[in-house]
């Protein structure tokens, strides 16, 4: 449509149905985009610097880092929004009212594992702050010695009592750039 739009200003006439034509002739047809995730240039380039880093880590020294994790699980309907298509006036209308449960349910679940065996994992219904995640990996995940522990960047696993706690305990730490595959 741009290119159409465009040589409408330069004074060229094209139909709408000519350039259809022209495209299926080509053999270029309308397709929905494939998607991919957006990475910043600059984590873009954190996620290179890892792994030329880590290019002549052998199985062995992978095998010793921990990978942890958690998702969460809704027992009851999912979070995102919903839509209905109703007219005016029917806002209230039994058929258009989402029926929402008076207490929401949800699970996470918490993981470590690495390459040679799954750890432990656990449930929980707690909000995850930093001081609940400082308790889990002291009291669950940090009782498995000798690894280098891989996290994500979220908040709660950088926040300063966390750090405290892992210098205290000598954790050692894998750097994991922001917007990592895993």
């Amino acid at each position: 449509m741009t290119l159409r739009l465009n040589l409408m200003c330069d004074g060229t006439n094209l139909s709408k149905p000519t350039v259809g034509r022209r495209l299926k002739d080509a053999e270029t047809y309308g397709k929905r985009p494939a998607r991919k995730s957006f990475i910043s240039p600059k984590n873009g380039r954190a996620r290179v610097e890892l792994a030329r880093h880590h290019l002549d880590w052998t199985v062995a020294d992978w095998s010793r880092v921990l990978f942890t994790g958690e998702s969460k699980f809704n027992l009851f309907e999912s979070d995102g929004a919903w839509y209905v298509r109703r007219s005016s006036g029917e806002r209230f209308d039994p058929v258009t009212l989402y029926p929402q449960p008076s207490m929401t349910e949800d699970l996470s679940w918490c993981t470590a594992l690495s390459l040679d065996r799954n750890g432990s994992y656990f449930e929980t219904d707690a909000t995850m702050t930093g001081q609940y995640y400082r308790n889990m990996m002291v009291d669950i995940v940090l009782p498995w010695a000798g690894w280098i522990l891989q996290q994500d960047n979220d908040p709660e696993r950088t926040s300063a009592f966390v750090k405290a706690a892992f210098c205290e305990l000598q954790v050692r730490l894998l750097e994991w750039p922001s917007q990592s595959p895993i």
